[in-house]
């Protein structure tokens, strides 16, 4: 996932990496943690990110998604990283699972889609 991520920003969207000032190393270090912060569950794992980020890729791309709705490089990487981690931290159950067992992530997160705001605190908490 990390080397896929990297290569395909780097190679369609090194521009992109330019003007939002990100620096590659710390881009790398980023990707190779949302990569081991992937669990090896059956289906919601660094694969299935993968796969996510080629079919999101290939939206860009071939069918020049982005460049139909005239955003920013901002826009671009957002949507790239968003495919990445999509599925961050990902306990293998779904939302209605969670609520129903009282699971801590339920409680913590207000039985409001737990998974969804699991993913995005793990990503923010990666950053750092």
């Amino acid at each position: 996932l990390s080397v896929l991520s990297y290569a395909l920003l780097k190679r369609y969207h090194g521009h992109t990496l330019k003007s939002c000032h990100i620096d590659e190393t710390r881009l790398i270090r980023f990707l190779v943690k949302l990569e081991d912060n992937y669990p090896d569950n059956a289906y919601h794992n660094r694969i299935h990110a993968a796969d996510v980020l080629r079919t999101v890729h290939v939206m860009v791309t071939r069918g020049q998604l982005l460049h139909q709705l005239q955003v920013g490089a901002p826009y671009i990487l957002g949507v790239y990283l968003a495919a990445i981690a999509h599925d961050v931290g990902h306990k293998g159950v779904n939302n209605d699972f969670l609520v129903r067992t009282s699971d801590p992530l339920a409680l913590l997160y207000n039985d409001r889609s737990p998974m969804e705001n699991h993913h995005l605190a793990t990503t923010f908490q990666l950053l750092n």
